[in-house]
């Protein structure tokens, strides 16, 4: 990390992302940069990133998928509200 004041200098490629932060691929990165999920810079023709860029990502791949939300089942006949019910807590 830096301070405040200071500007980093230092970028690497996805493949040295990669490599340092265990995700997935370059194209996964590729894809969340292109979203906006995580942070980057676009420079010349490829991606790269901080030291603290990938300090961000490893904070972003930390976080587990939000558990599924159980649906509505109002309006739902008995038998498609047991079925859900089944799906939902096993």
């Amino acid at each position: 990390m830096t301070a405040p004041d200071q500007v980093e200098v230092a970028t690497f490629p996805l493949s040295h992302v990669v490599q340092t932060t265990g995700a997935a691929s370059e194209d996964w990165l590729i894809r969340r940069l292109r979203k906006k999920q995580i942070r980057g810079r676009w420079t010349g023709r490829e991606w790269r990133m901080t030291a603290s860029d990938m300090a961000a990502l490893v904070e972003f791949m930390a976080n587990g998928p939000a558990a599924p939300a159980v649906p509505d089942v109002t309006g739902l006949t008995a038998a498609s509200r047991r079925r859900l019910e089944r799906r939902y807590t096993r």
